[in-house]
Order: structure tokens, then C-alpha cells, then sequence
């Protein structure tokens, strides 16, 4: 006979989760069979984010932490814990304040004679100031925050509290990327989303050369003082070529002037973070070597070209020797050098996006749109800037938060685990890859937006349902009915019971079951998902039952000769698909 399970349960709002509870979890985790990690809700507590978003959040950092599952309810903490076999109560003390409210809900918790301890861990002293709370103070100021939480959190703090998106673009020497920030700002503006373009180079200039105040004139002084008189100008600014000249020609006098214009550089930029506008587009030669990628959540592109057109560009532009161009390619880090040194941060953050942009001839429009809808996917992580753009262009003159915000909050109502928001950023981040080929981009869209608005696992007229709720929504924005008819027919071809024929019931098909081509990790996470959604809405099914309905499910699309019908989603992700379904059939067996 086996001996009993060991579980403690950690119990905390998460609103949101920080690295403080995360060190909490990973110190308990390898002490017990089962971590349950349980969310808070407490309906008389305004949170900062939803049920969903938290619950998200906390699976996101915990994904690799094998024995930790995620969970919500409403019921009493030490009925839960009960019913679970829970051995420990686990409860996180950073002050005394905390400490005497932990006192009080062990006494409340003896009362009810339940067979559970409760244990306090001090967080480690590295943790000790970090909270929900300060880091949304922090925020609200426009400071830094990623040492606090995870990048995913922050970016989603940013959206939320300071409704600001960021990405970095990064190059190799003589790239031409100024051309391609400067067409992404203008695509951007056009989208309705004001840009700032956050250019280091600038920021530099403008120390060596223009800045009065304190800190840039001393500045001034120490590079005079360490590189000597011939770097200063007559009116103590500072020789650019003479500088360049130096410190192209000797590594270590570069870093050495890094380390002094550090501070300088801070301070400048803080303030331009500060004024700037919804969208910061950092603009840095050295965003990665100077481990500034968490500024734009690692959401970075990276513009490379080939030595032979670096060297075309150069002759173009500068006087320099073989010699002289060479030592300037090597001053700086090689594009697979940034994307390596870039992928080890993503996997430690658990956050992406790299976006490799090919410079090697002129750049056309086309390929600035592609690359401006990529930075779209990886910035507009609440959806938002969508909904925006979507509405301006239909010249919908409402106002465009509130809009966002009824939407939004109808997929809050619900209780799902798979089908809310979520769901839907991803259908809309696999839809932009490929609006291009839409008919109908802008109904394809609102379809998207709308077909799972309402969704009841056991009801079979979730689609009629929804498409109502469009119908009504879109009138009351003043649609066109013929428009609108278009979008209630796309949000009922997601009942799966039709052959598609056009190509915009195609893809919002094939979007719809995008999740079985994610990769190994976000496919198990989806199957817990499916499976906690259904348990949760439908008491009496039990686990053999859900299993049986389930493999149906999975048999009937592994029998299918084409689960996708656009040859974009059948010939990318057919054989990880056919992995993942069987991966997940053998489970259930």
C-alpha cells in the first residue's frame, strides 16, 4: 500500500504573482509530493486583475515546477484544504505586520477544528521588499518593475496600469535600421497609436553635445579628463570623431567610456520614457549587450544584413581603410551573437518575442507591414491596440476604452479555463500572421472577437448564442447589417459542421483549433485547461466519462485526412499536431 500523499497549499491573492512568491514555491516544492497553489478570490476585494489573469500569470511562472498545480475557489480556505488531504497551510511573512495577521488566521482557523497546521516561511532577504502592491506603486511612477515580477506580469502591468507597449529593434553596424524604425513609427501612427521613437544614438549626442544641466557637464569633464585634451571642443562639448576615433581602436577605452556615461544615459532616458507616448520603440546599438532587454519584455528586433553590404554602406558613407572597417564590425557583437545572448534571457524570462528582420537590400513596404503586425503580436498583449485600430478604421465614433472594456469584461464574467480572453489574443496573434489572405479582414476579426463570448461547455448553442451578442453589440455601434451578417456567419462556422468554402470561414476554422499545433508545453497546459473547465461547469462528470468524451474528440480529427483547410496552418504545423494528438490519446488510454 502506498503511503499518503505529502501536500501543502500556498495561499495568496496573486494579484499578481512576484518573484517573492515564486521563491516561496520553489523552496517548498521539492519538500513535498503536491504544491497546490490556490488563488484567492475574495468578493468583497477589488483585484487589480481578473481570475483568468491571475490564474494565468501564476501557471506561466510555475510551468516548469513539475508538482505545483494551480487552482481557484471560492469556498472557504480550510474547507478546501480539507477535502484536498492538504498536510500544511504554507503562508509567506516579510514584516511583523504580516506576522500578526498570520497569528490571527491560525486562531480563526483552530476554530473550525479542522485537522490542518499552518507554517510561516520569512522570504529570503533578497525578497524581502518585493510585493504586489509595491511594485504598482513603483509602476505608477514609471519605474522599474522587473525585478519584482516576471516579464510577462510587467508587460501586463504596463498595459493595464500606464496603457504603454514597448519593443526594442536592434542591428548590426551599418544596417540602415534608422530607415526601418522610422517606417515603423510612421506605420504605427497611422494605426492610431502614437510612437516614440527612443533612439540611444540621439541620447548620446545629445549628452556629448547639447545637455546643460549638471549631470551631462560633469559627465563631460570625466570624458575630457580620461581621454585628454583632444576630444574637447572649444566650447567644452565633446569631439564625436576624435572620441570614435579612440575608442574604436581600443576595447578597453570603450568600456571605459560606457562606464562613464552610464549614469548620464539612465537619467536621460528615464526622462524620455517618462513624456513619451503609448507605444516606446527603443532604438539601441547595444539593447542586448547592455542587458536592457527587459525594458521592451524581450519583445526585440533584430535587423542584420551581410558583411559585403556592410562594407557597400561604409564606402558610401565613410572614408575608412580595410583595416579601419574591419575593427568597426568587430567592435560590435555579431547578429548570432545577440540572438544567442538574446535566447538565454527569453529562457530565463519564459518570455519572448525575436523578430529577425533581413536588411540586405532596400527595404519595400511590404516587408515593413510584416514586420510592423509581428510587433504588433508581440506588444499587444491585452489586445487592445487592436480593437482600437479595428474600430477607428470602421469610423466607429465611440469612445474606443469603454468599448474595449464592455468586451473585455464579458469573457471575465465567465468562469472558463480555455475559452476567454486568452484564447482569443492567441486566434487573434494567429490571425495576423496570416490577414493578408482574408477577404474580409475586418469581419474575419470582430468574428474572432465575438465566438466565444458566450460559451457553456455542456451547451450546444454557444455559437447562436454568441453570434446574438454580436448582432446586438455591433448594431448599437451603428454596423452596416449586411456586415454584420457576414460576422455572425463566421462566428457559426466555429460549430465545426461545415465544410468551409470561402476562404475566411478557412481560416477562422483552422484558427480556432490553432491550439493543437503549440508546442509540447502549451499543449499540456491546454489539456489541463479543457479538463479543469469541464469539471468546473459540469459536476456530474467524472474523469472516466471526460475521458471517453475526450478521445472521441481526438479520434475524429486523427481519422481526418486535413484538420486545417489554408495550406499556410496544413503544411506548418500538420506533423506537431499529429504529435500532440497522440501524445494526448495515449494519456487517456
Amino acid at each position: 500500500m502506498n503511503s499518503k500523499e505529502s501536500i501543502a497549499l500556498y495561499a495568496f491573492s496573486w494579484d499578481p504573482i512576484t518573484y517573492g512568491h515564486e521563491d516561496i514555491i520553489k523552496r517548498i516544492a521539492p519538500k513535498y509530493d503536491k504544491v497546490i497553489v490556490w488563488i484567492w478570490v475574495n468578493p468583497d476585494k477589488k483585484h487589480f486583475f481578473s481570475l483568468q489573469e491571475r490564474r494565468e500569470m501564476a501557471k506561466d511562472a510555475l510551468l516548469d515546477i513539475l508538482n505545483v498545480e494551480v487552482v481557484d475557489f471560492k469556498w472557504l480556505l480550510s474547507t478546501f484544504a480539507t477535502e484536498q488531504n492538504v498536510d500544511l497551510i504554507i503562508r509567506w511573512i516579510r514584516n511583523t505586520t504580516d506576522m500578526e495577521a498570520e497569528k490571527q488566521l491560525f486562531l480563526a482557523l483552530k476554530t473550525q477544528k479542522m485537522p490542518i497546521d499552518i507554517a510561516c516561511l520569512f522570504c529570503s532577504p533578497d525578497k524581502e521588499h518585493i510585493s504586489s502592491s509595491t511594485a504598482k506603486v513603483i509602476l505608477k511612477e514609471n519605474w522599474k518593475i522587473h525585478e519584482f515580477v516576471r516579464l510577462n506580469v510587467k508587460q501586463a502591468m504596463e498595459a493595464k496600469m500606464n496603457w504603454y507597449y514597448s519593443v526594442g529593434i536592434t542591428w548590426e553596424i551599418w544596417s540602415w535600421k534608422s530607415y526601418i524604425a522610422n517606417q515603423l513609427v510612421q506605420f504605427w501612427n497611422t494605426f492610431g497609436v502614437a510612437t516614440t521613437n527612443i533612439e540611444m544614438d540621439k541620447i548620446w549626442h545629445e549628452i556629448l553635445w547639447e545637455l546643460q544641466e549638471p549631470i551631462y557637464v560633469s559627465t563631460r569633464e570625466k570624458i575630457i579628463k580620461e581621454f585628454w585634451e583632444e576630444v574637447r571642443l572649444s566650447n567644452n562639448f565633446i569631439n564625436r570623431k576624435a572620441l570614435w576615433k579612440i575608442i574604436f581602436e581600443d576595447s578597453s577605452k570603450r568600456e571605459k567610456l560606457n562606464e562613464l556615461m552610464q549614469t548620464a544615459i539612465a537619467v536621460r532616458f528615464e526622462r524620455l520614457w517618462y513624456k513619451s507616448s503609448w507605444l516606446h520603440l527603443i532604438n539601441a546599438a547595444l539593447l542586448i549587450e547592455a542587458d536592457s532587454t527587459y525594458r521592451t519584455n524581450n519583445n526585440t528586433i533584430i535587423v542584420e544584413t551581410d558583411e559585403k553590404t556592410q562594407i557597400q554602406r561604409i564606402n558610401q558613407r565613410d572614408n575608412l581603410d580595410s583595416d579601419q572597417i574591419k575593427r568597426r564590425i568587430e567592435s560590435q557583437f555579431s547578429t548570432e551573437k545577440k540572438k544567442s545572448l538574446l535566447q538565454e534571457r527569453i529562457k530565463k524570462d519564459n518570455r519572448w518575442t525575436m523578430i529577425n528582420y533581413q536588411n540586405y537590400n532596400n527595404t519595400n513596404p511590404d516587408q515593413i507591414a510584416e514586420l510592423f503586425f509581428q510587433t504588433l503580436i508581440a506588444s499587444d498583449i491585452d489586445w487592445w491596440l487592436r480593437v482600437k485600430w479595428l474600430l477607428k478604421r470602421n469610423n466607429i465614433q465611440w469612445d474606443y476604452d469603454k468599448i474595449f472594456k464592455d468586451i473585455q469584461s464579458l469573457y471575465f464574467q465567465n468562469e472558463n479555463f480555455y475559452h476567454h480572453r486568452l484564447h482569443i489574443i492567441s486566434c487573434l496573434n494567429d490571425f495576423y500572421e496570416i490577414r493578408n489572405i482574408s477577404e474580409n479582414p475586418d469581419a474575419l476579426e470582430l468574428a474572432i472577437i465575438f465566438h466565444d463570448i458566450v460559451y457553456i461547455p455542456w451547451a450546444s448553442d454557444n455559437e447562436e448564442k454568441s453570434a446574438e451578442l454580436a448582432d446586438k453589440y455591433l448594431s448599437n455601434l451603428w454596423y452596416d447589417a449586411n456586415f454584420i451578417a457576414q460576422v455572425k456567419h463566421l462566428i457559426m462556422m466555429t460549430k465545426h459542421d461545415k465544410v468551409p468554402q470561402t476562404m475566411d470561414e478557412k481560416i477562422i476554422i483552422d484558427i480556432d483549433l490553432a491550439i493543437l499545433w503549440k508546442d509540447n508545453k502549451f499543449y499540456k497546459r491546454y489539456i489541463s485547461n479543457i479538463r479543469e473547465e469541464y469539471k468546473r461547469n459540469i459536476p456530474w462528470l467524472t474523469n472516466v466519462k471526460f475521458n471517453q468524451w475526450r478521445l472521441a474528440f481526438l479520434e475524429d480529427f486523427s481519422n481526418r485526412e486535413n484538420i486545417y483547410h489554408t495550406p499556410y496552418f496544413q503544411n506548418k504545423y500538420w506533423n506537431q499536431v499529429k504529435e500532440n494528438l497522440e501524445y494526448e490519446k495515449q494519456n487517456l488510454k
